[in-house]
């Protein structure tokens, strides 16, 4: 099970910006819908006020809540870096704002297994309808 270097280069693609690698694999409508469940999920966030865990956190889970939401790639960093990363504790929907950035994290990480699989022929997709589907 040896990765080569266009599956690594697609999938590093893929974790960079959420549904690229499906778009650079030509499955546009796939990675549109990705894209956007992911980007809209990390704003809506944010919007709610969740908190971004950091590697710096005393508490473990928080540091492994740190290591899932690396999922997001540079929009991870991005959002660690700024005012917003700690949330408002506050506020009611702090805990849903928090499940939405860990949530989107774990979606990328599964679109970025997605793609892989794609790219190894595990499954067939045709215009985001999979061929094997018995209608």
């Amino acid at each position: 099970m040896n990765i080569n270097k266009k599956e690594i280069f697609v999938m590093c693609m893929a974790w960079l910006f959420p549904g690229l690698g499906h778009y650079i694999l030509g499955q546009k409508r796939r990675a549109y819908v990705l894209g956007g469940v992911i980007l809209f999920m990390y704003v809506y966030g944010i919007f709610l006020h969740g908190q971004v865990y950091t590697p710096g956190d005393q508490n473990v889970l928080f540091q492994w809540g740190a290591l899932v939401e690396l999922g997001l790639g540079p929009l991870y960093v991005a959002l660690a870096l700024t005012p917003f990363s700690s949330g408002v504790v506050k506020s009611f929907t702090f805990e849903f704002g928090t499940s939405f950035l860990i949530t989107a994290a774990l979606l990328n990480y599964f679109a970025i297994i997605d793609v892989l699989d794609v790219m190894r022929g595990r499954h067939e997709v045709e215009e985001g309808i999979p061929v094997d589907s018995e209608e």
